[in-house]
């Protein structure tokens, strides 16, 4: 009879420990706390999504998480944290390019509400003065990276012969960029006849583009220059390698990638942490560039699981030095005229029970009139998901196969630039749509809304 009742107490414990509701006290690691649904826990989505271990638990509701949050503000302590960027030279010792510096050891933790002041305006983890830009990713060091404007590219040598650019407005920063890159088109090289002298050699990959990612054929090696594989860290044993490509982005200058705010955090593998420019085969990675993330810049506008303003920005670890295979694609602007068709690109699904590709595809669509042809599809759904002025309609609809699909997210929807030789105008980035290839049109963030916004953080001055 005892030992029934022990057991029988036992098992109450064990009920009481792991069946907390939400509002409830808790111990989190022998800190007192309550128990709150998980996206209102800063130390458990810090503790999962960057530390990626598995915050204490109250109990599952449904497919929701209870954690038990910490009462108090276990964070670096800020008098040490300053101590560390005190001075002229910010206390540390630094090369010319970057450095890095571990701080004492403060705990599990970086939490932005204690050291709000350090960290206002910033997200992630990142602190960012007038010098520099530091970020904690996880249980690893401080990685601090020197901040210098976009450098204007070396000059070409004496004697190249001008570029044949159109007229316009200089002062139109889309357009100014857009004519700088054609000197990567268009590259100067010492003639064959006299090494003294130097010619212009058209490096462009781009085939004309018929009507022919679902439905698509493999890209070149150097038709898309622009296109980014994003990456996390393979954290589940899955035997993909290291990193895990989940999603598409497109490079706008030589230290930020476009791409859409709900990829910047994937359900299985945590925050994206790599960028790769310059490859076309997945399994072929080498061939390429691998750059880390250091900031993550969503709009400010958008919530995340949810579809309006799905746009952000990533800012790389160094600067991109641009090359035929590698260099930024142009922005929306007046005073760069589209053609008609829309281009998708990239290495997700080939179909709906399919795998992703390992190369990157490519595919022409068409875009719609919302009024015209995609209000039927949007108007009736209960959730009215789709808004006119921030989002477009095009691909997958008029019974055609041809669509982005999983794996796409984040890539561009470009349109080819009439006057300016081999480019490509980011018109759009893959948001949501139904099943891929379905005969239903899919949604793309309207990149032209967002430019005021693209140009105050890649382009400030």
């Amino acid at each position: 009879m005892y030992v029934f009742i022990k057991c029988f107490v036992c098992v109450l414990c064990v009920k009481y420990v792991f069946a907390l509701n939400e509002g409830d006290p808790c111990m989190a690691n022998n800190d007192a706390g309550v128990c709150k649904i998980l996206d209102d826990c800063d130390y458990a989505v810090k503790l999962l999504t960057i530390d990626e271990k598995k915050p204490p638990m109250c109990r599952w509701k449904g497919s929701t998480r209870i954690v038990c949050c910490p009462l108090q503000d276990r964070s670096y302590n800020v008098g040490a944290f300053r101590s560390y960027f005190g001075g002229s030279n910010n206390g540390v010792l630094r090369s010319q390019d970057m450095f890095k510096f571990e701080l004492p050891s403060p705990g599990p933790l970086l939490q932005r509400r204690g050291i709000s002041e350090l960290l206002r305006g910033s997200n992630n983890g990142v602190l960012r003065s007038q010098d520099m830009t530091c970020r904690y990713d996880g249980s690893l060091p401080i990685l601090c990276c020197q901040n210098v404007p976009e450098a204007a590219p070396p000059a070409e040598p004496v004697g190249c012969p001008p570029l044949q650019l159109p007229s316009g407005d200089r002062n139109d920063i889309p357009f100014k960029k857009c004519l700088e890159y054609q000197r990567y088109v268009n590259v100067c090289v010492s003639s064959d006849s006299n090494p003294d002298s130097y010619v212009r050699e058209d490096t462009c990959s781009v085939e004309s583009f018929g009507d022919r990612i679902t439905g698509g054929t493999p890209a070149h090696r150097n038709e898309f220059p622009h296109m980014a594989l994003l990456g996390c860290r393979n954290t589940v044993n899955t035997g993909l390698g290291p990193v895990v490509w989940v999603a598409g982005g497109s490079l706008i200058s030589d230290r930020f990638i476009l791409t859409a705010g709900h990829v910047l955090s994937h359900r299985d593998y945590g925050l994206l942490r790599y960028v790769l420019l310059g490859a076309t085969n997945k399994s072929e990675a080498r061939d390429g560039l691998l750059f880390n993330i250091i900031r993550f810049i969503p709009h400010k506008l958008y919530q995340k699981n949810e579809k309006k303003h799905d746009i952000a920005l990533l800012e790389l670890d160094r600067r991109v030095e641009f090359s035929e295979f590698i260099r930024p694609a142009c922005l929306p602007s007046p005073a760069i005229p589209i053609t008609t068709d829309r281009i998708l690109a990239g290495w997700g699904k080939t179909g709906e029970q399919a795998s992703e590709s390992q190369v990157l595809m490519k595919v022409t669509v068409p875009e719609y009139d919302y009024e015209s042809y995609c209000k039927q599809f949007f108007s009736q759904a209960a959730d009215n998901l789709f808004d006119k002025e921030t989002m477009l309609c095009a691909a997958g609809g008029k019974g055609d196969n041809k669509d982005s699909c999983q794996g796409d997210s984040g890539g561009p929807m470009m349109a080819y630039a009439r006057d300016i030789h081999c480019s490509f105008v980011v018109r759009g980035i893959v948001s949501f749509g139904p099943r891929c290839g379905a005969g239903v049109p899919g949604v793309y963030t309207n990149v032209q809304y967002y430019m005021a916004w693209i140009q105050s953080v890649v382009w400030p001055k």
